[in-house]
């Protein structure tokens, strides 16, 4: 008899959602439930949409906890607005409600560093008061998926407050994948080239396309790209913060900055921020000359509260 405790895993056979299962696989039992089946063959798989509210209903019956990564992640990728909103933002008011109606013990859930408005500014005034940014710092997304990643954190503070289940949220930073069978992803190989090898090279690049700018008017597409060059997150880092968080249970509502250990190029973090950001202030300046590269996207409340230690680093992919 399987006596460990659930976790249901929404988007588990996405990028993000493979390194997870593998980190839990043997401590939980793990039940993926996606549009496609999970790379993994000893984990149980129910195929659905986050859309049917009904069908989520009820295999959220007997869950413990529940993982939602399941999203559009970029604008990008959205193939319209209106599809956008319906998966991140109705999928996830179906999430978080089937939780707590269904008892569900803890949520923890993908937030995004672009809830704050990083990596989703639309002009060049990109709206950063100070660095490191902490959780503390404003939010303003300036794009859909932003937008409904802000959504999802006040929507679980209202459930949380409203009910017996744990809300727990992860204000992401740009992922990085790499695995043992895969080697490095081709759009994390992307990054890498355009940004850590020489930060300034972006100045120079032509931003990705997206049909949606012809509607959705963008005054400087580069104007947060240039976010890219001083935040990141290895996915396997992001694994081991997911597997923390379902251990954590003296809380009731907490939202977390998840990213690396510093920033990813041979630049400081000072150097960096100077250049990118001559005006924006940076707090305990002192600190950057003791540690040279502290992340600029603070992660201090992780690891105090969760004992998060980040152990993967930029390096690994050059």
């Amino acid at each position: 008899m399987d006596n460990r405790q659930s976790v249901l895993i929404t988007g588990g056979s996405g990028r993000i959602g493979k390194f997870i299962v593998n980190n839990l696989k043997d401590y939980y039992k793990v039940v993926v439930y996606d549009t496609k089946k999970p790379k993994q063959s000893d984990v149980d798989f129910i195929e659905g949409d986050l859309r049917d509210l009904d069908k989520f209903r009820q295999v959220t019956k007997n869950i413990d906890n529940i993982i939602h990564l399941a999203a559009y992640f970029t604008d990008r990728v959205m193939p319209s607005y209106s599809e956008g909103w319906d998966v991140n933002s109705t999928g996830t008011f179906n999430v978080f409600e089937s939780a707590v109606r269904n008892n569900v013990k803890k949520v923890v859930y993908a937030s995004s560093i672009c809830a704050t408005g990083i990596a989703t500014w639309v002009t060049s005034d990109h709206g950063l008061e100070y660095f490191p940014v902490d959780e503390k710092h404003h939010c303003r997304p300036e794009n859909l998926y932003g937008v409904t990643k802000l959504l999802a954190e006040k929507l679980a503070w209202m459930y949380a407050i409203r009910s017996e289940t744990i809300f727990i949220g992860f204000r992401i930073a740009t992922v990085y994948f790499k695995s043992m069978e895969d080697g490095i992803d081709e759009s994390t190989s992307s990054i890498v080239n355009k940004f850590i090898k020489d930060p300034t090279i972006f100045l120079n690049l032509e931003p990705l396309p997206d049909e949606k700018r012809s509607t959705y008017k963008i005054a400087d597409p580069r104007s947060a790209e240039k976010d890219l060059t001083w935040q990141y997150i290895d996915a396997r880092d992001l694994a081991q913060a997911f597997k923390l968080a379902l251990l954590k249970n003296n809380i009731k509502y907490e939202i977390y900055n998840i990213g690396a250990a510093d920033t990813p190029t041979s630049w400081e973090s000072l150097k960096l921020a100077k250049y990118f950001y001559p005006e924006v202030p940076i707090l305990d300046p002192s600190s950057f000359l003791i540690d040279k590269k502290k992340p600029l996207w603070d992660i201090k409340k992780a690891q105090q509260e969760l004992d998060y230690k980040p152990q993967h680093s930029w390096k690994e992919y050059l």
